[in-house]
């Protein structure tokens, strides 16, 4: 802040210096506060001091004798750091940065939140909430506090608490107004009993279908429907003789308004996609009498007759809600009714209660018996409360649309777009008004009773209720909804985040007292509840000021609008004494405003000249001694310093608190203010009066489905944006009254962040100037552009710039703005700088624009020479080129470069451009994306291999010659930043788990491994298919995933160009699924994987050029059989077990065979062992029944004997001989039969059993042939000492690494 002694606060009356005071004290002020009896101010260091009459303590010193004309510090605040300061008639309120309000003084009526004390003497806490207090204010019985988060509680006694029923409510806590707690406050400003308040305007979603500028006006005349656009039908707020209902709805009987979309701003033919338009109000002095459609749902014409109305409403009912119990629907909205329309109630609360209270709130009698009468006949409809029926009505705006759909064939072109947020767009959605029909027309004036209009509406709410009661859906239990259901707060913060305070779409809402026509409604009636200004609707507003009956606001482009009290001419010199609607203050078109207060009988305008005036501002003042529409400048207080607040009170009494300017810093600074509103203004003229003619026009509705189409919108979306941006700028940098606030600004504090609006805009320019769109532009445009000559004419003059013949040139030129104030933002930050004794704080925000700088003019370069190259190219060489994100880079007609042993028919020429290197031959050119292209130099001295290119992409190769080594270097050169730099943006995100090609961050050399897309086009295996993922030098090398014209897909690891690795291949045959996963060699598995044909089989285990081979399982769906064991070139070999639906064989296998030593147990439960030959028993074997009974002998198949054996029965006896036939069959015995002995055991077992089967050794030899690799022992050799270190090492890496694995799934 400034040095000590730099500072001083004046103190005068009237508008000369003649009673000049200084006032004496110890900091510079940043906040004045001017009372009746007494005054608060707020200095650099956060103290709060006050002087004057201390009657009632509203000085706070401890006492509430005696008067103190200088100002004394506050002790009881010393450890507090205050944010705002605010005085009433006797009493004084302060909030600070921690979420505490102090009041003290008189507090008669509840205006220091208390009745138990008339009198505080010293500060009292009132509330602590969990944020930061923004602003305090306060009339003479009441006090306002606005934090941080957009809430607003009031206390106190006054009009801003009225009922519906005149009765005047004192609310002795601090309390939520419940008509706007969903809502963000982002100024307020108490005057005389009435509040106006800045909000932020609501973002209407899919289930709030409640529109505000964008209407269908139903109109009878005649038997004809027309479709007009509704700002043919605005009526402005200069004509008072229109009738506004209590929320600033236009009451007229030729229309009525039914909202149609979800629409944040005024709009004609919306033809761009995602593109917001402004109307041509928004420019205008007197703005727009709209009514605000987001305090209705939908209104039915006064002019029908009630059978014709119900006609209508029922056909808008029944053809979407059949199923809907009528007199269900019809009480419960009777219900709803009753708490929405409280004058036909007991009457409830605007405010909802922060925390319990044990005092209740208490009703005093109106002052005004007439007034009270008037009230009790207007509908006072509470417009945020239509919240509570939204979901009701929006079902009836879907109906309306139906029905009107039906009359009107335009309409069903204009529904609602949704985007993917679920926010509605408002693409194409144009304001229809639909003639009235003759002899059906109502008759009366505008005002036409109003409880005939409350009643027609609150019948097609009635009809609207059947969307409430579809079939399951039940009815809503709200017989009576209490002040509490239909309001409740709290003292913490809702979980709504708010952001900056800055803010482009705002609205002006006011209530309480009226009848000076403060509330700016048109009228001088009291509004009980928060009633949005509709004459203020889009023009930017963002702070208000008021006073004893008058208030300002202050909008974004400097302009003031005022309304209210003008009878010492405060507020127009030439205007009436009262004025009912705001209106704007000449000086304020002339000169922009930064800064504003208004006094109960003058006011105060603290305006900056714009760049390159002599003076560089002053302070204007305006009331009962102004000659001239453009008030009084008060030359005197130029010598008083870089003013820092104003001040102005009752009898014309003024302050000015001033720094002084001794090292220029606030002359710098308040140069970029005004020229950051001039830009402003100046881009709000170029967006109105050029950009939007150029999108209703007609000529382009073709033009869209283009490249160029594209272009323009999203260049015209982002300069709507861009603006926007602007604008919030301004908001910031007028606030700024010291160097050391820039840090708050966007500008300086979050430069980067603010720049991303300059080079989103500036892409979509440069990107329709390379395509040369402007050129296509003004063909179509050029007899709107020829029309309004007069207004390019005026819009060059305003922005400083030379008039020229060539509408392309002058349409480039203004739409180049934005892109030049970059520059001047960063001459302007410079000489901010080096005024200052320590600008390190700048020195962000300056390197930032430097980049920026120079970012934009090599962006311009390039698109000016892609332009170029587009036209000196024939079109059958650019046709399939031309995009316009396209920028050339390089080419060889400018840098020479040949292909190295190109055929001489054709002229060979190269293009490099920052997504795609080409080579054209003749006319035929070939595209190679960056992304997949490596550069690589010759390396052989004094050849022509030193002059050599290679260009190595997937499928082909280039080989190109440099003119010398210098050309050649700078090719290089330039191919590798520009690969480099595509690869940093390029969008396609990483592949599998390797981190490469992040979009955003800039690379600072050309990575080998690439993440891109190619479609093989050569013959071959791989012809037509598609492969994503990582790329090495031409070849898919890492993880990535191909996919065949068959539908065949792979995804896993590729090397050297080739499947290899671990992956997974998924196809289809005969229409069912294949799967294999595991791993490969030269796209062959091998190794261990997981299949499940297409027959229904199953595999697991290993693979060897993919066939089976080592161990595995085999699960086999046709034969129901289970095989495990070992494999080799996909056939059984070695020792396995196979199950064929229980019947199992074990033992060896040879190529599918049964070979060797083996055991085998059949269906019938037999028990067979020996060695088999081809599938054959054969030999030495043995036989086992179910009945016990075996025989060991010779076999020449697997149920047949020939030879010697034994036959052993379950009785214990035997036959030894020779047996000769077959098991199945019968078998010839030639033998000894043996009776058993009587002492023998009958169960002995076969002395071959267990003795001919496979050998333990011979068993799993390829299982622990793997699993040793797999441990990192060798697999043929037997294990050593340290081969088992070895195993047990990789055990506990296995082991550590599992538990890692888990605790990270926890």
């Amino acid at each position: 802040m400034a040095k000590a002694g730099s500072h001083s606060t004046y103190l005068w009356k009237g508008n000369t210096d003649l009673a000049l005071t200084k006032w004496p004290t110890h900091a510079a002020i940043k906040q004045i506060a001017l009372g009746l009896h007494h005054s608060a101010l707020l200095d650099c260091h956060d103290q709060v001091l006050c002087c004057g009459q201390n009657s009632h303590g509203q000085l706070g010193i401890g006492s509430n004798s005696g008067s103190h004309m200088e100002p004394l510090v506050v002790p009881c605040l010393e450890d507090e750091r205050v944010s705002s300061v605010a005085v009433g008639l006797y009493h004084t309120v302060c909030g600070t940065k921690s979420g505490r309000v102090y009041c003290w003084g008189d507090s008669s009526e509840g205006q220091c939140a208390t009745l138990d004390v008339t009198q505080y003497t010293t500060p009292n806490c009132v509330a602590s909430f969990d944020t930061a207090i923004r602003k305090v204010s306060c009339c003479a019985t009441s006090s306002v506090a606005l934090l941080e988060d957009g809430r607003l509680f009031a206390w106190g006694t006054g009009s801003i608490f009225q009922e519906s029923t005149g009765k005047v409510k004192r609310v002795i806590k601090p309390t939520l107004f419940s008509f706007i707690e969903d809502r963000m406050v982002l100024d307020v400003s108490c005057g005389d009993d009435f509040i106006v308040a800045v909000i932020k305007k609501k973002v209407h979603t899919l289930k709030k279908l409640i529109t505000k500028n964008n209407y269908v006006v139903v109109h009878k005349s005649g038997n004809e429907l027309e479709a007009f656009n509704i700002k043919e039908h605005r009526r402005t707020s200069s004509d008072s003789s229109v009738q506004l209902c209590p929320l600033g709805l236009e009451i007229a009987e030729e229309h009525v308004c039914l909202p149609l979309s979800a629409q944040s701003s005024p709009s004609s033919v919306r033809r761009f996609q995602g593109y917001r338009t402004r109307s041509p109000s928004v420019r205008s002095t007197t703005g727009s009498k709209l009514s605000n459609a987001s305090s209705i749902d939908s209104h039915v014409s006064d002019e029908k007759s009630g059978e014709e109305k119900d006609k209508f409403l029922s056909s808008l009912a029944h053809s979407h809600f059949s199923n809907v119990n009528q007199e269900e629907a019809e009480q419960w909205l009777k219900d709803r009714i009753g708490a929405t329309f409280p004058h036909k109630e007991s009457g409830n609360s605007l405010l909802s209660n922060s925390e319990p209270t044990d005092m209740p709130a208490e009703s005093v009698d109106s002052t005004a018996d007439s007034k009270v009468k008037v009230k009790e006949k207007l509908p006072q409809y509470m417009g945020s409360m239509w919240n509570s029926i939204t979901k009701s009505s929006s079902a009836v705006t879907s109906a309306v649309h139906t029905h009107l759909v039906s009359k009107i064939p335009l309409l069903d072109k204009l529904k609602p777009q949704v985007s993917a947020n679920g926010v509605v767009d408002d693409m194409g959605l144009t304001p229809i008004v639909l003639p009235p029909q003759t002899g059906e027309a109502s008759s009366g004036n505008k005002c036409n009773t109003l409880e005939t209009r409350e009643d027609n509406y609150q019948m097609s709410l009635l009809k609207a209720a059947t969307s409430q009661c579809i079939k399951k859906g039940g009815l809503p239990l709200a017989s009576s909804l209490s002040e509490s259901q239909l309001a409740t707060s709290s003292l913490t913060a809702p979980q709504q985040e708010f952001s900056s305070s800055a803010c482009i779409g705002t609205e002006v809402w006011s209530w309480g007292g009226g009848e000076h026509g403060q509330l700016g409604h048109g009228d001088t009636l009291d509004r009980p509840h928060p009633c949005l200004v509709s004459s203020l609707l889009d023009l930017q507003v963002y702070r208000v000021h008021c006073s004893l009956h008058s208030a300002l606001a202050l909008t974004t482009d400097g302009k003031v609008y005022g309304w209210g009290d003008n009878t010492h001419k405060q507020l127009l010199y030439k205007a009436g004494p009262v004025l009912l609607q705001a209106t704007v203050l000449p000086i304020s078109v002339k000169l922009p405003v930064t800064n504003l207060t208004i006094g109960h009988e003058h006011t105060l305008l603290r305006v900056i000249y714009p760049v390159g005036a002599v003076s560089k501002g002053g302070v204007f003042w305006m009331g009962s001694n102004c000659l001239n529409e453009l008030g009084t400048r008060l030359q005197f207080t130029n010598n008083l310093g870089h003013p820092l607040c104003m001040g102005a009170g009752p009898n014309s009494i003024s302050s000015l608190s001033t720094l002084n300017d001794e090292n220029g810093v606030h002359t710098e600074l308040s140069q970029l203010i005004a020229s950051e509103i001039q830009f402003y203004r100046v881009l709000l003229d170029i967006q109105s009066e050029l950009v939007e003619p150029i999108i209703q026009s007609d000529n382009m509705t073709d033009m869209l489905d283009s490249p160029i189409g594209e272009a323009l919108q999203h260049m015209f979306e982002n300069l709507f944006i861009l603006v926007d941006s602007i604008g919030v700028n301004c908001q910031e940098l007028s606030g700024v009254s010291d160097a050391s606030e820039l840090r708050n600004v966007s500008l300086v504090g979050n430069c980067r962040s603010y720049m991303t609006s300059f080079s989103v805009y500036a892409t979509h320019f440069h990107n329709l100037l390379a395509m040369n769109g402007l050129s296509k532009l003004v063909e179509r445009v050029k007899p709107i552009l020829l029309r309004n000559g007069s207004t390019l004419t005026s819009l060059l003059e305003r922005c400083q710039l030379e008039f020229t013949e060539d509408l392309v040139v002058t349409i480039s030129v203004l739409l180049q703005l934005p892109l030049r104030r970059v520059s001047e933002y960063h001459d302007a930050v410079e000489r901010i700088q080096l005024q200052l004794e320590d600008g390190s704080m700048l020195v962000s925000s300056l390197n930032c624009l430097e980049k920026e700088k120079l970012h934009l003019s090599a962006q311009f370069n390039l698109a000016e020479s892609t332009r170029i190259f587009w036209e000196n190219w024939p079109t059958a060489v650019t046709e399939g080129l031309k995009e316009s994100h396209r920028r050339l880079v390089r080419e060889s007609q400018t840098l020479p470069l040949s292909l190295l042993g190109g055929s001489k028919l054709y002229k060979n020429s190269f293009a490099l451009f920052n997504d795609v290197f080409v080579h054209i031959q003749g006319q035929v050119h070939k595209i190679y994306p960056l992304e997949k292209l490596w550069i690589e130099s010759g390396t052989s001295k004094g050849t022509l291999h030193e002059l050599e290119i290679h260009l190595i992409m997937p499928e082909a190769s280039l080989t190109l010659l440099a003119s010398n080594t210098a050309e050649k270097a700078e090719w290089m050169w330039v191919l590798s930043q520009t690969v480099t730099n595509w690869l940093s943006s390029y969008k396609l995100e990483p592949f599998g788990h390797h981190p490469v090609n992040h979009r955003g961050n800039m690379l600072r050399t050309t990575p080998a491994h690439r993440v891109a897309t190619h479609m093989f086009y050569k013959s071959g295996p791989l012809q037509g298919a598609v492969y994503k993922g990582m790329w090495l030098k031409g070849k898919m090398h890492g993880d990535g995933q191909i996919m065949w014209a068959d539908g065949k897909v792979y995804t896993g690891q590729f090397s050297d160009g080739v499947i290899k690795g671990y992956g997974k291949m998924v196809s289809k045959i005969d229409g069912k699924v294949e799967s294999i996963e595991g791993h490969w060699i030269n796209g062959k598995l091998h190794g261990f994987a997981k299949a499940r044909y297409a027959n229904g089989d199953f595999y697991t285990g290993f693979y060897k050029d993919h066939q089976f081979n080592g161990h595995g399982v085999l699960k086999q769906k046709s034969t129901s059989s289970v095989y495990i064991g070992e494999w080799k070139n996909g056939r059984k070999h070695g020792y396995g077990v196979l199950d064929i639906k229980g019947e199992k064989y074990l033992g060896q296998w040879c190529r599918d065979t049964k070979q060797g030593p083996a055991l085998q147990i059949t269906l019938d439960g037999s028990y067979m062992e020996g060695t088999f030959h081809n599938n054959k028993l054969i030999g030495q074997g043995l036989i086992m029944t179910s009945d016990d009974t075996y025989y060991e002998g010779n076999f020449t198949g697997l149920n047949e004997v020939n030879g010697r054996g034994v036959m052993m029965m379950s009785t214990g006896d035997s036959i030894t001989g020779t047996f000769d036939g077959s098991w199945a069959t019968g078998i010839k015995v030639t033998g000894v039969y043996s009776k058993a002995s009587p002492t023998e055991d009958t169960v002995r077992l076969p002395q071959l059993f267990g003795k001919l089967s496979t050998d333990h050794d011979l068993k799993w030899v390829e299982l622990f042939h793997h699993s040793k690799v797999a441990l990192g022992c060798a697999g043929d050799k037997a294990a050593t000492e340290e081969d088992c270190e070895k195993a047990w090492e990789k055990v506990a890496v296995l082991f550590a690494s599992l538990r890692s694995r888990n605790a990270n799934q926890v």
